[in-house]
């Protein structure tokens, strides 16, 4: 643990460009003291620390005692305070950086270690406890969880100057370390002010105490007052509930209004919906009237975020209130901002101070398009100066294309900052018009060098096929571009020239890690893994099959008889790539480091299908357990398994300990995807642990909701109650996948709501209920649960102040489009007298009229970007596209490369010979924003034929060139898909593949089909499967689990000592520091 803790800090130390120090450094000094302790250090001590390093148990497992007395024997053996200093006080960064790399894991370990004795920080004294702890503070924010923790009681002065160095990591450690420096901070207030504990009773705590009662802290204990409240700084956002509950009202009104509560908590995360409900409650009890509150809007800080409830404010509070609000993605908050603005823009003295405001706020773009057009004056496409639009920067989702068109280039480009605040608002439409502008004036490699990623990732492959790449490396690019770019770089597979363009790893194929040398192998996965960010599965999956081959190359039984230092050098994510007969092979011996890599590691990349995910569950399972039972596990086991957590099965958390359950379940609660056979045996466990799902309180429900959530009998069966509203609407922004039973449940409680007493605390039939403003804005797209009778029965005034909202949900059946669309007609007139803006604001109620109305709808091209995902048929678009070309006075012809990209997913509705017209180099440039579309088979197929015109023959197309082309691939035929090369078939879009029609899709070989890649395989539809052989089926199997296909080798392995160079580092520094 100690090398792969230092190995974080090493890195940070490379990023920073610093080069390893001479290792004569760390033996050459003239301070005397360490010279002497040369001379007179015991040489037990090397040999008892690397066996506590390297030691072959978990390190769990260790006896106490052994890991206490070494960590003693460091701090009084060794001079370690003198070396401490002399790195402080060093004037060379990059020696310093070094050093403290080393000695930062070593001091906190020393720190936090204790025994029967007292051998911890106690016992230091004060100058000692800080030295240690200024060495120890940049490794605070790489502790694993196993680490992460502390001494059971801590000298008052101690604590505070420990948490106080907690204070600057808080943003930067996950929330299970968080809310265990808060319990911890918690327990130490208590035990230091108050004399008691709030800790559980145990049944060692008699022996402990040598009989002496334990003195347990009320449950009324005031214990949060002022100074507790300065001391715990950001962690009092990883407080519960019920924790608020303990500080003295005329306290926590002090620290509000003294300003300490906003300036202590902007530094800290997101705190839970309750939890921040929790404290602006207490805080407005500071106030007689919500109406004083408001002149406090300055101090709320992040509970801004829960106040749902607003009293009237006037347009100089609104203004203050509203960049509080920008970062938060409550439903009730985003409502209460369109309320504030839309009441600012009622006025012509108040909406200035709304483009006052600049980048603080953050507009929707129909408010954009309100506040832009009031400025442009009605003169929709006149020009703007670079001061006018630095002043609409905010708003900038609302500039038409047109005066994008018109911008002076010079201006825009030689001003970066405003370009990338703008451009990150921009729609695919409004960056392909800002490219078109920019192209004009300057060259194509000034372009590429100047714009940000936002504008960058629109450039089209055609325009990048004249690019030097030879200063583009520190650039990042998506996908396809970046397989683009990586084939014109000579000798990518060479490291040095792989370091220097690491930012297009995402494009580096498996011919290119095929190429590398054998010797650099290693070394190659070490400059994956730490640029992650780069990468996909592919590359990955292709890197660790190389790995593994050029390791089994160099000893058969590599993995057998694998040992620890050699397990680490081996990247944690290629590691979880090891097939599972390896995973089972690998010895007892290497737990501690396997452990160690499994808490870090990222299993994102490892495909969900992959059966080694539940063989690496089992070894670091045996590897935490040796062999005894799992009951045996403790909760800081638990936390050992990392994101494995997520792959426990009902039965095997059964098993455990029941408060190791309950705490592994509420981990679990925390996972981004758990395996979807295993989640309805995990109801019935939570059921069995907890008790009826009907009856669960508040506090367990938002512990378990995501798990919850993942269930629609558990969701129906979750009590309703209002409360279990708050609960849906609190946490759906964090969720990945809502549910239909989660939305209409909260569709449910949220209607009986409006129409049952809170007293009553049941829900009545709702089917009775005439929607009203407030309703159908709470609900937002929980809308389409209304029955017709309900959507008809609308008020006209509702409707016309709530059109928007209604027009923003995709999900409405045709016979509640029809009812829309008519209370659309009842309310503004007939569908040939409406308004551009009108027809903006109703957004998918359009697709209610019929096929001859849309074709007289007065639609901008700039309006289309917030439609195209309404579900419109193929005859609709049709009818879509031929009243957009009438109203913006287009034809096929006429399509630019702006006009492609804001048509969109319209372009479907051009006909047959319409597509055959198109201009042919708009298309080449266009095509990168038109790869989401999702045409008819009849359409995809013109639109391929195009793309043969434009690009060659499907099976001369690159991996670069079908990754751009996107789900236009799905119109390939039968012999086309047949003949793509095997090496692009990965890079195909996950979204296309569904659009194969099935009979095409059986035209794929089995090899083809086993290079789709996980995601492509897991994407396949029913239809398909049933239209493969056999073993077309067990291909796509093996594809789904990311199978690696050997590639054979030649020649005689030979790791390169870059290849491990963090380890040889580490133990110059272990062997250096140790024989002081």
């Amino acid at each position: 643990m100690l090398c792969l803790f230092s190995s974080f800090q090493i890195r940070r130390c490379q990023d920073k460009g610093y080069q390893p120090p001479k290792t004569h450094f760390v033996f050459n000094t003239s301070n005397s003291s360490l010279m002497d302790a040369i001379d007179n250090s015991p040489k037990f001590l090397l040999t008892a620390l690397l066996s506590s390093v390297m030691n072959r148990d978990p390190l769990s497992r260790i006896p106490k005692t052994s890991t206490d007395k070494i960590m003693e024997r460091m701090w009084n053996c060794t001079h370690l305070r003198d070396m401490i200093v002399l790195m402080k006080n060093s004037s060379e960064n990059a020696t310093a950086c070094y050093m403290q790399a080393f000695m930062a894991p070593i001091s906190w370990m020393i720190l936090t270690a204790q025994d029967k004795n007292n051998t911890d920080m106690n016992a230091l004294n004060m100058d000692d406890f800080d030295t240690l702890l200024w060495s120890a503070k940049d490794a605070l924010r790489d502790l694993p969880s196993s680490a992460f923790k502390f001494p059971p009681k801590v000298e008052l002065e101690k604590m505070k100057r420990l948490i106080s160095a907690l204070w600057r990591v808080h943003a930067n450690i996950p929330k299970q370390n968080r809310a265990r420096v808060a319990k911890w901070a918690k327990e130490q207030i208590t035990e230091n002010y108050f004399n008691c504990t709030m800790k559980p009773p145990s049944g060692s705590d008699t022996e402990k105490n040598k009989g002496k009662p334990v003195n347990r802290c009320k449950p009324s204990l005031q214990w949060l007052n002022m100074e507790a409240m300065t001391m715990m700084g950001p962690y009092l956002s990883d407080l519960s509930p019920r924790d608020i509950d303990s500080a003295p009202k005329e306290k926590l009104c002090e620290f509000f209004l003294s300003a300490k509560f906003n300036s202590t908590l902007s530094r800290g995360t997101r705190m839970s919906p309750s939890l921040g409900k929790k404290w602006l409650q207490k805080i407005q009890q500071c106030f007689n009237k919500k109406e004083q509150l408001a002149e406090h809007i300055e101090k709320l800080g992040p509970l801004a975020c829960f106040w749902y409830k607003v009293p009237d404010l006037t347009p100089e509070l609104s203004s203050k209130l509203l960049p509080e609000l920008d970062g938060c993605d409550h439903p009730r908050i985003k409502q209460l901002k369109k309320k504030l603005i839309e009441t600012l823009m009622s006025k012509d003295n108040t909406i200035q101070m709304l483009y006052n405001l600049g980048r603080n706020v953050t507009f929707s773009k129909d408010q954009a398009f309100a506040l832009i057009k009031r400025k442009l004056g009605g003169q929709k496409c006149r020009n703007i100066s670079h001061e006018e639009l630095k002043e609409l920067q905010s708003m900038a989702a609302g500039l038409p294309q047109c005066v994008l068109k018109r911008l002076k280039a010079a201006d825009v480009l030689n001003d970066p900052e405003t370009m990338e605040n703008i451009a990150k608002k921009f729609s695919k439409a409004q960056k392909m018009a800002m490219l078109q502008r920019l192209t004009e004036s300057v060259t194509a490699s000034e372009l590429m060098e100047k714009v940000p990623e936002s504008l960058r990732e629109r450039l089209s492959l055609n325009f990048l096929k004249n690019a030097d790449v030879s200063s583009l490396g520190n650039k990042t690019w998506n996908k396809q571009q970046a397989l683009f770019l990586a084939k014109k770089v000579k000798d990518l597979h060479k490291l040095p020239v792989l370091r220097k363009y690491i930012s297009l790893l995402r494009g580096v194929s498996c011919a290119i890690i095929d190429k590398v040398a054998e010797g650099d192998t290693l070394t190659m996965t070490e400059e994956f893994s730490e640029n992650q960010q780069f990468l996909d599965k592919v590359a990955v999956k292709c890197a660790a099959r190389r790995l593994f081959a050029v390791l089994e190359k160099e000893r058969e039984d590599y993995f057998q008889t694998i040992t620890e230092e050699e397990l680490d050098m081996i990247p944690s994510l290629f590691l979880i790539y090891l097939p599972p007969s390896r995973v089972k092979d690998l010895p007892d011996s290497v737990c501690p480091t396997f452990l160690d890599k499994m808490e870090e590691v990222n299993m994102t990349f490892l495909p969900r299908a992959a059966p080694s995910r539940p063989k690496l569950l089992q070894k670091a399972l045996d590897c935490l357990t040796e062999g005894e039972a799992l009951s045996t596990l403790t909760v800081d086991d638990t936390s050992r398994l990392g994101e494995l957590s997520c792959e426990l099965s009902a039965s095997q958390l059964r098993l455990m300990d029941p408060d190791v359950l309950k705490a592994t379940l509420e981990d679990m609660a925390l996972c981004r995807y758990i395996p979807a056979d295993h989640r309805s045996d995990l109801i019935q466990l939570i059921e069995e642990t907890y008790g009826n799902l009907s009856e669960f309180p508040q506090e367990t429900v938002e512990a378990l909701w995501p798990l919850l959530s993942l269930d629609d009998s558990a969701v129906s069966a979750l009590p309703n109650q209002p409360w279990m509203k708050d609960i849906i609407d609190d946490m759906r922004p964090s969720l990945n996948n809502v549910s239909e039973a989660v939305n209409e449940k909260f569709f449910n409680l949220t209607v009986s709501e409006s129409t049952t007493a809170r007293k009553r605390r049941t829900v009545r039939s709702v089917s009775s209920t005439t929607p009203t403003a407030a309703i159908i804005e709470e609900l937002g797209d929980g809308n389409v649960y209304w029955t017709l009778g309900q959507l008809n029965m609308i008020p006209i005034e509702v409707f016309r102040a709530t059109v928007q909202v209604l027009g923003t949900p995709t999900g409405y059946s045709v016979e509640q489009l029809s009812v829309l669309s008519k209370k659309a007609t009842e309310t503004f007139g007939s569908v040939s007298t409406l308004t551009e803006e009108v027809v903006q604001k109703m957004g998918c109620i359009n697709r209610g009229f019929s096929d001859g109305d849309l074709e007289k709808l007065p639609f901008s091209l700039d309006n289309l970007d917030a439609i195209k995902s309404c579900g419109w048929t193929e005859q609709q678009m049709r009818s879509m596209w031929k009243g957009i070309a009438t109203y913006n006075n287009l034809t096929a012809q006429k399509l630019g490369v702006t006009e492609m990209a804001a048509l969109n997913q319209f372009m479907c509705g051009l006909s047959p010979n319409e597509i055959s017209q198109l201009n042919k180099e708009a298309f080449k440039d266009a095509v990168g924003s038109l790869n989401d579309i999702r045409c008819s088979y009849n359409i995809a197929k013109q639109l391929k034929s195009l793309a043969v015109t434009a690009f060659g023959e499907p099976n001369t197309w690159t991996e670069a060139k079908v990754n751009e082309l996107g789900n236009m691939m799905a119109g390939l035929d039968a012999t086309e898909l047949a003949s793509l090369n095997t090496a692009v078939l990965s890079y195909i879009r996950d979204t296309t593949i569904p659009l194969i029609p099935a009979e095409n899709f059986a035209a794929l070989t089995e090899v083809q089909l086993e290079a789709l890649g996980s995601d492509n395989a897991a994407k396949v539809t029913t239809e398909q499967l049933n239209a493969l052989s056999a073993k077309q089926r067990a291909a796509i199997e093996r594809a789904a689990a990311g199978s690696l296909v050997a590639k054979t080798t030649s020649g005689a392995p030979s790791l390169s000592a870059e290849g491990i160079s963090f380890m040889k580092l580490l133990l110059v520094f272990l062997l250096g520091f140790l024989l002081l």
